[in-house]
C-alpha cells in the first residue's frame, strides 16, 4: 500500500511540474517563446504571470518579442543571457 502511495504523490509532482511549463492565458507566440527558451536555457526558464524569467536576471513580456526583453539585474552572466535569449526571440519571427 505504501509502494501504491509513494507512486500517488510522484505522479503528482510530476503533474505540477508540467503545468508550471504552461502559462495562464497567455499567446500561442508567448508559450512558444516560453518552450524555446526553455529548451535552449534549461531549467532556469520560469514563468512569472504572463512574462518569461530567464537566468532569474532577463524578463520577456508580451508580446515576447526582443523589444519586449530587459535585464532586470546587471551581473557577470547577464548580458550573455540577454543575448541568446534575444536570439532565440528573433527566430520565432523568422519565416
Amino acid at each position: 500500500m505504501a509502494a501504491v502511495r509513494a507512486r500517488e504523490t510522484a505522479v503528482a509532482e510530476e503533474l505540477r511540474m508540467d503545468l508550471a511549463l504552461v502559462g495562464d492565458g497567455v499567446s500561442s507566440r508567448g508559450q512558444a517563446a516560453f518552450n524555446v527558451l526553455r529548451r535552449v536555457l534549461g531549467r532556469q526558464v520560469e514563468w512569472r504571470g504572463k512574462s518569461i524569467l530567464a537566468h532569474g536576471v532577463v524578463v520577456v513580456d508580451e508580446p515576447y518579442t526582443r523589444e519586449s526583453a530587459r535585464v532586470t539585474t546587471e551581473t557577470a552572466t547577464s548580458k550573455n543571457t540577454f543575448m541568446m535569449v534575444t536570439g532565440q526571440l528573433d527566430r520565432l519571427t523568422q519565416p
